[in-house]
């Protein structure tokens, strides 16, 4: 019995049953500490969405430049970080899983 569950880790369903379980629990930490009254933990979990957010909105925007004004500019930079502060709240949970499941799946091996 102890076999077969090896061998299920140590293929790619153990690797994204890891990955999800972990994604989950990220995510669930994540929604208990916005509705918490503590404040700096709620800053750091903001920054590491806008991180993860702003990498997928790069990945997904033209690299084109544009001309524009300062206005233009700070406006530009503004949406752009709430809307990656709001994708990022999705994604950085699924990208940190995933790190985490390509390591506890690698140290499996």
């Amino acid at each position: 019995m102890a076999n077969n569950q090896q061998n299920f880790f140590k293929g790619s369903g153990g690797r994204i049953l890891i990955t999800a379980i972990s994604a989950l629990v990220i995510w669930g930490l994540m929604v208990v500490f916005i509705y918490s009254d503590i404040y700096p933990i709620v800053l750091i979990i903001a920054g590491v969405c806008a991180f993860f957010g702003w990498r997928a909105l790069s990945r997904i925007q033209p690299t084109m430049f544009v001309w524009m004004s300062w206005v233009g500019w700070l406006v530009y930079f503004a949406v752009k970080f709430f809307l990656s502060v709001a994708i990022g709240f999705f994604i950085a949970p699924f990208v940190i899983g995933k790190k985490i499941g390509e390591s506890i799946h690698d140290n499996i091996q």
